[in-house]
């Protein structure tokens, strides 16, 4: 059968346009499909470049060493005296900082290792150090600064327990500086770097040809210190507040310096405090009440400035067991001697000779058992001598010469047995010498010349058998002078002018194979001198 296919005439055919719609609605599809995957993917790849780039702005951590501006880093260590102290290019701290910037190892040390090199420096620099110093070994090269010359520092944590004795802590020098307080040896590696050593407990400066002044630094930055020694300089002005930050501080010892201004009370704050040596010095001011806070066991401001009174405080804690030194020779010190000295039970010398004290003698020195000498030379103390001082069986030496004391010397001196100097001299002590003075075996020194002494000269003095100086000039003493003192084997000066002696020089003397000097002229004797003299 054939098939007819009716058309009309304008070439339309519904099934071809039918195919058409079809495949157009399908690339539509298509394209609208691809499109959105597009649209998707470049959303994706945005919103990952949107938190690459978040990341890529989040802060870095800082470096283990410093941060990125170095100067900035040092500059946050410092405290701010030193800051201040920065704005003077010439200043040591200036000096120091820029030292410090080009340190080789800079970048492996602590913050405390930092700190403590650049006090070392700032100190180097404000006294002379490239300059005065005598010995200024290895000071600012780089290698570790526990290997600087005369500083001893303790790597660990040992406290040395140094004496307190003036020529061993010189003596001190002669060892190495460095060699104190460390276990064992380094390697050259660790001389070289900042991995060895440890925070500086001790400071050895003395004798050393410092100049100008103790940098604050010092003491804000070297806290660790408890033994600090910088006597024996020319070290000037004054000492700072700052000192009071030296917590573990055991000795202080700036003597033999010019420093001057006034002590400061937070020296006396410091809890570890032992001993404090600022004599010779021009320090002015009076002695602060604080001086009783800390347990000290040496005090020692002779030959300074000082005025006002000794304040009770000095004896006032009755539980101090470590006092055995107190030196305040020629200050101007006034008033008088506080009665709680006594409290003070293991004080070995007391020094406060030519300063202007006056009043009595506190009988409460008789508790110091301990003593081996008393200085109270050149002041105004009046009344008589306490008999308590027959308590001090152990004293050596009694200096009260050119005060104002008056009355007896008591029978009671007879009991210090071991007193090798009694000096008196220049007084107003009357009646007579009593004979008890016999019995001081190991005198060596009697001195009781310008006095109003009276009587005749005790024959018991003849026992003293280690005399070798007896001085009684000036007094009014009557009688003969005793032959028994032909039997002091030592005895190499005697004076006895100006008293009112009788009778013959007697022959025994002749017998002193030791005698240098007789002085008897202005007395009342009678004869010619024996040719055994």
């Amino acid at each position: 059968m054939t098939q007819v296919t009716i058309t009309d005439g304008s070439g339309w055919d519904p099934m071809k346009c039918t195919l058409v719609w079809f495949v157009s609605g399908l690339s539509l599809v298509a394209i609208v499909v691809i499109l959105s995957v597009l649209v998707v993917s470049q959303q994706a790849s945005d919103v990952s470049h949107t938190v690459m780039d978040v990341g890529s702005t989040a802060p870095s951590p800082l470096p283990t060493t410093a941060p990125t501006s170095i100067k900035s880093y040092l500059l946050s260590l410092l405290p701010d005296e030193t800051i201040v102290a920065l704005n003077d290019d010439e200043s040591p701290q200036s000096q120091a900082f820029e030292w410090l910037l080009v340190d080789p190892f800079l970048d492996e040390f602590t913050e405390w290792r930092i700190q403590q090199r650049f006090a070392l420096m700032t100190l180097y620099y404000a006294t002379g150090g490239n300059s005065n110093w005598f010995n200024n070994t290895n000071w600012g090269s780089s290698i570790n600064e526990c290997y600087w010359f005369a500083a001893a520092p303790c790597e660990c944590d040992v406290i040395l327990k140094l004496p307190v004795d003036n020529d061993t802590k010189v003596d001190l020098l002669s060892t190495n500086p460095c060699g104190i307080g460390y276990q064992s040896t380094p390697n050259d590696t660790e001389l070289s770097s900042g991995t060895f050593g440890g925070r500086y407990q001790n400071l050895l400066l003395s004798q050393n040809g410092l100049q100008g002044a103790i940098p604050e630094e010092v003491f804000l930055l070297l806290t660790s210190l408890s033994n600090f020694q910088v006597h024996l300089n020319e070290l000037s002005g004054s000492i700072s507040t700052f000192v009071r930050e030296l917590s573990s501080l055991q000795i202080f010892s700036v003597f033999n310096n010019h420093l001057s201004g006034t002590i400061p009370t937070e020296l006396f704050f410091i809890p570890t405090l032992l001993e404090i040596d600022a004599f010779h010095n021009e320090i002015t001011g009076t002695l602060p009440s604080e001086v009783g806070i800390p347990d000290l066991a040496g005090l020692l401001f002779d030959g300074n400035l000082l005025t006002g009174t000794l304040p009770s405080e000095l004896g006032a804690q009755v539980a101090s067991s470590l006092m055995t030194r107190l030196y305040l020779n020629d200050n101007s010190f006034q008033g008088t001697l506080p009665s709680d000295i006594g409290h003070l039970t293991l004080l070995e010398p007391i020094f406060v000779s030519s300063n202007l004290l006056s009043g009595t003698l506190p009988s409460q020195l008789g508790l110091l058992t301990n003593l081996h000498t008393i200085s109270f030379r050149r002041n105004l103390f009046t009344c008589s001598l306490p008999s308590d001082l027959g308590k001090l069986t152990s004293l050596l030496n009694l200096g009260l010469n050119n005060n104002q004391l008056d009355g007896t010397i008591p029978s009671e001196v007879g009991n210090m047995r071991s007193l090798v100097a009694f000096v008196v001299h220049f007084n107003a002590l009357t009646s007579s010498i009593p004979t008890e003075l016999g019995r001081l075996e190991s005198l060596d020194t009697l001195a009781l010349l310008n006095n109003f002494l009276s009587c005749t000269i005790p024959t018991e003095l003849a026992m003293l058998h280690q005399l070798r100086k007896m001085y009684l000039w000036t007094n009014e003493l009557t009688g003969p002078i005793p032959s028994e003192f032909g039997v002091l084997p030592k005895l190499n000066f005697l004076s006895i002018e100006e008293n009112q002696l009788s009778s013959m020089v007697p022959t025994e003397l002749g017998r002193l194979s030791q005698l240098e000097a007789l002085y008897a002229h202005r007395n009342q004797l009678s004869g010619p001198i024996p040719s055994e003299l």
